[in-house]
């Protein structure tokens, strides 16, 4: 403003715009400057003029003060909603990484307890355990929960493949539990610990997998060299080839006879010579020596058991395929955790 005239006339007129008129205000005030005597005109004046000037130099003092309160409070509620990430360079890694931690946490409440690798006690042992049902209804909801997360979530890059993996594992958990509570339904223990044998195995790579990535994601451990990385995508590659959790559900249904059981058992046998040629081709980095040696051993006895299985498929003893579909489950889970040891390793 040019003035403290132009700066009050802009406030007044201002006012004017928001204050209903008042009819009676004129002749108040003229009555009020009649009675009021001529003397000391110039010091009332001076005066006037002494207090518009505070009121202006008050104005553009509480507009600064406003405008910075206002910034501060823009600024306050932003670093509220958007908080600084502690490791901003691997966010991705790190909220992908969080999701897992999650979802877990739904799982230990859904069971009552922190779900750890190796865990195996179940409310299924006897039909007197009417926990079971409930039991197993809510590890299906947790599970579902993960499942459907993955499905919305794109993962980081250096964890595509585990990715990949806990989609795959997932779903065959879900079927084993739910088989699992139908045969226990059903009164047919021996078959329900059967099922949740091999979702277990499946369960604890899944484990095996989230804890992986979690360290990846907030640790700060090196990068693997280039000779222990080219090992490693072998043994993935050739590991999912494996198709464990096709091979997991397709044994469940395995009975005397059934020709497409056999077919399934066929292409696992493929899939673990090709895996077991891979590994007696090459030599494992020096750290891996004896990891390595037990998962050729492991492929081996796998290669046993598939044998096992066909013989008892061609068999009408249902006794017997019950017993080669428990030892392959079994190994599958050693070639699961050997294979673990590989691909997570610190």
């Amino acid at each position: 403003m040019d003035s403290d005239r132009q700066l009050r006339s802009v406030v007044v007129g201002a006012l004017e715009e928001v204050t209903p008129p008042a009819p009676w205000l004129a002749s108040t005030i003229g009555e009020s400057l009649r009675g009021q005597p001529r003397r000391g005109g110039r010091k009332m004046v001076t005066a006037a003029r002494f207090s518009n000037r505070g009121l202006s130099v008050a104005v553009a003092v509480a507009l600064v003060l406003l405008i910075g309160a206002a910034a501060i409070g823009i600024f306050a509620l932003r670093s509220i909603g958007h908080p600084t990430l502690a490791h901003p360079g691997r966010s991705d890694a790190v909220r992908y990484a969080q999701l897992l931690q999650r979802d877990h946490q739904v799982l230990n409440q859904a069971l009552g307890h922190e779900v750890v690798v190796g865990w195996v006690g179940t409310a299924c042992d006897t039909l007197e355990h009417t926990e079971c049902t409930p039991t197993l209804a809510r590890a299906v909801g947790a599970y579902q929960t993960l499942f459907d997360d993955l499905g919305r979530t794109t993962p980081p890059a250096q964890f595509a493949s585990e990715h990949g993996r806990l989609r795959a594992d997932l779903p065959a958990v879900i079927a084993e539990i739910n088989l699992g509570a139908a045969a226990f339904k059903a009164g047919d223990i021996g078959t329900s610990n059967l099922d949740l044998q091999a979702g277990l195995v499946l369960r604890d790579e899944i484990l095996t997998i989230e804890d992986y990535v979690v360290y990846e994601a907030t640790g700060d451990k090196p990068a693997r060299d280039g000779a222990t990385a080219e090992y490693a995508a072998v043994i993935a590659r050739d590991y999912d080839q494996l198709k464990l959790p096709a091979l997991v559900s397709g044994l469940l249904a395995c009975q005397p006879g059934d020709s497409q059981c056999g077919a399934a058992v066929a292409t696992t046998r493929g899939a673990t010579q090709a895996f077991l040629a891979d590994l007696q081709s090459r030599t494992p980095p020096t750290g891996f020596l004896e990891v390595h040696g037990l998962l050729v051993a492991g492929l081996e006895s796998e290669l046993q058991s598939l044998s096992e299985v066909d013989s008892a498929l061609a068999s009408p003893d249902e006794a017997a395929l019950l017993l080669a579909k428990r030892n392959a489950f079994y190994l599958q889970g050693r070639l699961s955790t050997y294979t673990g040891a590989i691909l997570y390793a610190r």
